[in-house]
């Protein structure tokens, strides 16, 4: 027989202000005041026809598994984007009567893995390769991805200023070809390009602390400027202030 679909647990509540982000980025803070990227995460779609587990590093291992209530049918993704089908009513699991819903458009990301809800269904990705599926309500349809050779990553741990309500600017250098494109990544969260309006990255109570950031380049120089705006929160919101912040940028040439 095969293996039945993981049940899937409640999700957290969120203010609704912040329900956006949320769908994004789960904190945890820690015993020694760091902050952990969650390891798992489980949501439905709008319809309430397909749910998803998602989990990276977790005690349970590394992998995607969606479902479709709808003419039963289930899939598992490894980190490599090989994918396990599965049909029938034994596939099937249940979510929960708590479990986050994601709304169209919205994405979340765990890990190496990432899901976006869309009105044809739901597609998972491995961020880096690209390989993944959508799944709706009919049948699994497998994304094939190629990982770019002109595709580069950094890693950065940037300090987010020392008391609430301050701001402080970062700036990172370095030489590259010419670049077409820069992701931003922060907390597992994508941070839209741009030193506007400050996106907000942390804190899920009052006084939420904010990042903005933009690049030029200059010859073989590129030049990545980040503004961070740490807010005051209150228990049991995490304390940003004076804690380092994770930093990925994707870097396309």
């Amino acid at each position: 027989m095969r293996r039945r679909f993981r049940d899937l647990v409640p999700a957290r509540r969120v203010a609704p202000p912040l329900i956006a982000v949320a769908a994004a980025l789960s904190l945890t803070l820690t015993a020694s005041g760091a902050f952990t990227v969650p390891t798992s995460a489980r949501f439905v779609s709008p319809s309430r026809n397909l749910s998803c587990e998602m989990a990276d590093g977790d005690a349970r291992g590394s992998y995607v598994q969606c479902q479709s209530k709808s003419r039963a049918h289930s899939v598992r993704m490894t980190p490599t984007g090989r994918l396990k089908l599965c049909r029938g009513v034994t596939c099937l699991g249940n979510p929960g009567p708590n479990t986050r819903l994601l709304g169209y458009g919205q994405r979340i990301t765990v890990g190496r893995f990432q899901c976006v809800s869309q009105h044809g269904g739901v597609t998972c990705t491995v961020i880096r390769s690209g390989k993944g599926f959508l799944i709706d309500k009919t049948r699994v349809h497998r994304v094939l991805g190629t990982p770019s050779r002109a595709t580069s990553y950094r890693s950065y741990q940037l300090m987010w200023p020392s008391r609430p309500r301050q701001s402080i600017s970062h700036e990172l250098t370095f030489n590259s070809a010419r670049v077409r494109e820069i992701s931003f990544r922060v907390y597992g969260i994508t941070v839209p390009r741009g030193l506007g309006p400050s996106f907000i990255v942390g804190c899920m109570n009052r006084g939420p602390s904010t990042l903005s950031w933009d690049w030029i380049q200059s010859g073989r120089t590129v030049r990545v400027r980040v503004k961070m705006t740490t807010g005051e929160c209150f228990p049991p919101g995490p304390q940003l202030a004076g804690t380092m912040a994770p930093i990925y940028l994707s870097i396309v040439t």
